[in-house]
């Protein structure tokens, strides 16, 4: 069980799904494979002659976070103690070390914000409607063919089989902060100074004010989910459409 399973439902009200393992190597115009993982980024095949977003006649580049639409009910959740952090979030000692000493664990999340990818001076973000218009363009191109011979298993018939996602918006929070209970705070502050000390010289965000709470601060740095395009192939007119399920 996740740290944020509770969230889950949630954010998925608002079609955001959880990264399995957020990293800084996941960015708007990604494509995902069932398990989250990434497959290529959209942005990528710029280094080909012909590029996919030659369409839209414009640089591209990835905007400035702006607030998310999803507004949570409550950013603070308990779960009893039992499993390791979980899918949002990265792999931290000091999660560990928390979770191993605590009977339940409180986690608030900070404000959500989105990226999506650009267009031009402008700023013009590329919505769902502009990925599939993408697709339907480019079916031509051979760099993405791999990528498409996937997607098109996605017929409209079985729209929910999601064999890839085209990520349309990268999810990010601005902090999330664990605070551990136990019979044994002493114990668990000291063990927790050192994870933390574990964790920044792994590169990770993270502050301990020596309480039995470590908070993630890794900002809009690292996303801890995504927004994807949905779609299916109309096998008729052989070309991606939208599929709102």
């Amino acid at each position: 069980m996740s740290l944020l399973a509770p969230l889950k439902k949630t954010l998925k009200s608002f079609g955001i799904y959880l990264l399995p393992l957020p990293t800084e190597d996941t960015w708007p115009g990604a494509v995902l494979d069932r398990e989250g993982q990434v497959i290529q980024h959209l942005t990528d095949l710029n280094m080909y002659e012909k590029t996919f977003f030659d369409p839209m006649n414009g640089k591209i580049s990835t905007g400035a976070p702006v607030a998310a639409s999803a507004v949570l009910d409550s950013h603070t959740h308990s779960t009893s103690v039992g499993a390791g952090a979980g899918a949002g979030l990265p792999r931290m000692a000091s999660l560990e070390v928390g979770v191993q000493h605590a009977s339940k664990v409180t986690v608030v999340i900070g404000d959500l914000y989105e990226r999506k990818l650009v267009v031009g001076d402008e700023g013009e973000s590329l919505e769902a409607l502009d990925y599939l218009l993408l697709c339907n363009q480019n079916q031509d191109f051979m760099p993405f063919r791999p990528i498409f011979d996937i997607m098109k298993k996605r017929a409209a018939g079985w729209p929910t089989t999601r064999w890839v996602d085209l990520v349309e918006s990268t999810v990010y929070a601005e902090s999330i902060r664990f605070e551990f209970e136990t019979e044994t705070a002493v114990e668990l502050e000291v063990a927790l100074s050192t994870a933390v000390q574990v964790d920044i010289e792994a590169g990770i965000g993270v502050e301990h004010a020596g309480s039995t709470a470590v908070t993630w601060k890794e900002g809009l740095k690292i996303p801890i989910g995504y927004k994807p395009v949905r779609y299916a192939w109309n096998n008729r007119k052989k070309r991606f459409v939208l599929a709102w399920f």
